[in-house]
């Protein structure tokens, strides 16, 4: 299953913010696994910096994925890229299935 459970913007993809992210049963992933750029306030020293402020919530303005090799850093970008094709096309489905 692919799902974002958090993803917020405004269709047209001029400015969308990729809250948290969560996948499973997809390519090598069987078991659910989570992204977050929400902050962690336990690093206060890099608060400032490296963070930023949409609609009142603070997330990271770099977040990074790191693991040995085949440990699914690829697959899990793949997923984000179907979510991303699948919010992208939502329009024209949706125009599509009005018109028919």
């Amino acid at each position: 299953m692919l799902y974002g459970r958090e993803f917020t913007g405004v269709m047209n993809m001029e400015k969308v913010i990729l809250k948290s992210f969560y996948v499973s049963n997809f390519k090598s992933f069987k078991d659910e696994i989570s992204f977050t750029t929400e902050i962690d306030y336990s690093k206060k020293e890099y608060l400032e910096r490296n963070t930023f402020e949409e609609k009142e919530e603070v997330y990271n303005k770099v977040s990074y994925i790191y693991g040995a090799n085949g440990s699914g850093k690829t697959n899990f970008c793949r997923a984000i890229g179907w979510l991303k094709s699948i919010i992208a096309l939502s329009p024209i489905i949706a125009f599509n299935v009005k018109s028919l």
